[in-house]
């Protein structure tokens, strides 16, 4: 027996290898019908003759392939076809029946090679069809096309036929034309509404400048809209004058607005547009304009362009240089935090109205000038400067920018002190390069001007709820590094902000480094003790009746205060959205709580001790029969006796208002408390005593805890029935039950509210408050005397 040696099997190997591979790639995978129709194609279009054995699939890129059939996995269908152009000039129709493509989802065609009207009618077939992008089309389409569902994105070049209205009612979500000829047009106006075209690129020329009407009102989606504006006079012999199309409706979701003009750039063959502000009045969701060619100037009898009414953090880029470099003043006005860009424009830079303005970009400016300095610091965030014939210095006034770069610019002169903090290395990537004479890449940083003007040695006192602790200095820099990163720059190099989170307790500290010295400090603070400055008292939407806590230095973290009241603790929590302690009576039920007692009240927060509060508790007070009806006064004031269940005999913790203007209390007692009132004109002077006014808010405050009704003025005349003899003893006929007339005695001296301390020095260990104050509700509290009622 012979053996095969390893040689001569890895020849037979190669051989048969190089065999297979010289055989042409069989054809028999590609679907026969669409084969022979891609060979139609290269034969009519590029004059190429080939045989079924070409890989159709390969063929130079002009077709692609995938597989669709389960059930015949070899197969093949093209789903791409891309034909560019063979001959400079030469035309040709496809005649060819491209529906065949079942499959198709992509179509280019370039050059002279057009789409034939039968294509445009049998398009609907083509059910898979996404993308068309035709070079030329000079053939007609029908009006009534009808577009396949799955077409997305149609791209005409040239075309000098008219489109129907089917263009405009399809799924279509990008739609473009660029550059028509004589014969081209658009329906004249938009009969359906359409949610599904978001993007659209007409073009306006002498020949057709129309737009079909109705735009704004059925395009209920469009985002993106973009003009191409063909004013240049030299290239048309019957160039006529024309003007931008308006809108009557402006579009609902409409971003970004583009206009770009097409002409050789000789200013005395290109037509000029005189643009007013209200231009830009097409859509409320208007974001960002942007303006490329030469055809704008601002409208003569317009000082400047008044867009303040735009959307703010509006865009405006400005490659249309004639809108800007034969402005005198001004120029425009843009909205709060608009954004501005120039690019190839020389004008002077300070003849902008900064005001608004939080970013800038200028590019390519050859007007000779020195750097800007009619900005705001503290609104002006981003300024970039590049290759533009400025020179001189840089103000000091830039290192208050939270970012600027000024690089390939003829500055010459002295930077300020903030740049030369950061040195070569870092300060060159926003000032560099340039002609300075003392300063360049290798530099070393020098920062003699470093100041931090508050004393970092103390001890800062914040709010539980968190707070912002601002520091100034010089030479700050521009970034910080922070153990906790919550410290930043409110205005770069003089302005630092740290954010105290929420917390409670004593010896916090945070720690920070400057970026551009390295410099470390450290901040010191203790969190406020609590303060109690009153309570209230009222009934929640379960019918329980609870007490509110109101101050300052209460628990957010979710730890808890703990209160103390006749000698027992319980924790409660702070309401994050009122910053109250609210918790229900119930909890003090157990605790044997007196009916109309005082007791006092005291919060340990963090470790940290409030002030005493007095508490003075009553199960509930109220009026009798106020239900349903009001309590009615006299127009020219009086004396009120209320019957109910008021549960003291201390007057100085009573409190009466109508509509917050504060009542005499003249005396109180389990069941009765009387008031005088005010004359009607109290309120209104343009009142008439005569008049009937309804609805004021009646509120009594015994401890803290409320009750509120209504009462009503009217006009009871003068009779010897009601009349007062004396008039520093008014009195009033009550017909309401509940209540009754009360005259007062000569002899009852004129009242006079305790004046009450809400809060008090926390560090006096004898302070004490009432604790309720005179409140509306539970609202802040006040401080009455007799002068400031009524």
């Amino acid at each position: 027996m012979k053996f095969i040696t390893f040689p001569f099997l890895f020849l037979i190997i190669l051989n048969l290898l190089n065999y297979i591979q010289s055989q042409p790639i069989q054809n028999n995978f590609l679907d026969p019908r669409e084969n022979d129709v891609a060979l139609s194609l290269l034969q009519s279009v590029y004059n190429i003759s080939t045989d079924n054995k070409i890989d159709i699939c390969k063929f130079r890129g002009l077709f692609k392939c995938g597989q669709y059939d389960l059930y015949q996995p070899n197969i093949y269908s093209i789903n791409y076809i891309n034909l560019p152009q063979h001959k400079i000039g030469v035309n040709y129709i496809i005649q060819e029946d491209l529906t065949t493509f079942t499959h198709l989802s992509i179509l280019k065609l370039s050059g002279g090679i057009q789409l034939s009207t039968s294509f445009f009618d049998n398009i609907y077939k083509l059910n898979n069809l996404t993308d068309i992008n035709i070079n030329n089309q000079s053939q007609p389409i029908s009006d009534n096309a009808k577009l396949p569902v799955s077409l997305k994105k149609v791209f005409f070049n040239y075309i000098s036929v008219k489109l129907g209205n089917c263009w405009f009612e399809a799924n279509i979500t990008e739609f473009t034309i660029v550059r028509p000829q004589i014969g081209y047009g658009l329906p004249l106006r938009l009969l359906k509404t359409n949610d599904r075209l978001l993007k659209l690129n007409l073009p306006i020329t002498y020949f057709y400048p129309n737009l079909p009407t109705g735009m704004g009102l059925y395009l209920l989606n469009l985002t993106y809209l973009e003009f191409g504006v063909f004013n240049d006079i030299s290239s048309y012999q019957d160039y006529s004058n024309f003007s931008i199309p308006t809108f009557r409706r402006p579009f609902k979701k409409l971003e970004k607005f583009v206009v770009i003009f097409y002409n050789n750039r000789v200013e005395t063959e290109y037509q000029i547009f005189n643009m007013t502000a209200s231009f830009l009045n097409i859509s409320t969701s208007l974001t960002t304009f942007q303006t490329v060619g030469l055809g704008f100037n601002i409208a003569p009898n317009t000082s400047f362009l008044d867009l303040s009414y735009l959307n703010p953090s509006f865009y405006l880029n400005i490659e249309t240089c004639s809108l800007i470099e034969k402005c005198k003043n001004g120029c425009f006005r843009l909205p709060d935090g608009a954004s501005l860009r120039t690019f190839g424009c020389s004008f002077n830079i300070s003849l902008i109205d900064f005001k608004n303005i939080s970013s800038i970009e200028i590019q390519y400016n050859n007007f000779p000038q020195q750097l800007p300095t009619n900005f705001n610091g503290s609104t002006l965030k981003n300024l970039i400067i590049q290759d533009s014939t400025i020179t001189g210095s840089i103000p000091k006034s830039y290192c208050s920018i939270k970012s600027f770069k000024i690089n390939n610019l003829k500055l010459d002169g002295e930077i300020p002190s903030c740049i030369q903090c950061l040195g070569g290395e870092k300060g060159s990537l926003m000032i560099l390069p340039n002609q300075y004479l003392d300063f360049g890449y290798y530099v070393e940083p020098i920062c003699k001007n470093f100041k931090i003007n508050e004393s970092l040695d103390k001890v800062f006192l914040v709010d539980t709820n968190g707070t912002i602790i601002y520091i100034t200095g010089i030479d700050l820099g521009w970034n910080i590094k922070s153990n906790k990163n919550n410290v930043y720059f409110v205005i770069p190099n003089n302005k630092l902000a740290i954010e105290i989170p929420i917390g409670v307790g004593v010896n916090k500290s945070m720690n920070f480094t400057f970026g551009n010295t390295n410099i470390a400090k450290t901040l010191y603070y203790n969190y406020i003790p609590p303060i109690i400055s009153y309570y209230s008292c009222f009934s929640d939407e379960y019918g329980f009746d609870r007490l509110v806590l109101y101050g300052s230095g209460f628990d957010y973290t979710g730890i808890g205060n703990i209160l103390s009241i006749n000698n027992f603790s319980i924790t409660c929590f702070t309401d994050i959205e009122s910053g109250t302690i609210s918790f229900p009576f119930y909890e003090f039920f157990n605790h044997q709580l007196i009916e109309g007692e005082s007791y006092d009240i005291t919060l340990s927060v963090g470790g940290q001790k409030s002030n005493i509060t007095t508490f003075f508790y009553f199960k509930s007070i109220g009026i009798n029969n106020t239900s349903d009806k009001s309590i009615i006064l006299n127009n020219i004031g009086g004396t009120l006796q209320l019957n109910g269940t008021f549960s003291t005999f201390n007057r100085s913790i009573v409190s009466v208002k109508i509509n917050d203007v504060q009542m005499k209390v003249v005396d109180v007692t389990n069941t009765t408390l009387c008031i005088i009132y005010p004359p009607i004109t109290q309120f209104n002077i343009n009142f008439n005593k005569t008049g009937n006014y309804n609805n004021f808010k009646l509120i009594v405050n015994i401890g803290g805890h409320v009750y509120k009704t209504n009462v009503d003025y009217i006009y009871i005349p003068d009779t010897p029935e009601n009349q007062n003899p004396i008039p520093e003893r008014p009195e009033i006929i009550i017909p309401f039950p509940g209540t009754s007339i009360i005259p007062i005695p000569t002899s009852t001296p004129t009242p006079t509210l305790n004046n009450i301390t809400t809060g008090g020095n926390i560090t006096d260990k004898k302070n004490t408050t009432s604790g309720f104050g005179t409140m509306s509700g539970g609202g802040a509290p006040t401080t009455a005397t007799s002068n400031n009622i009524f």
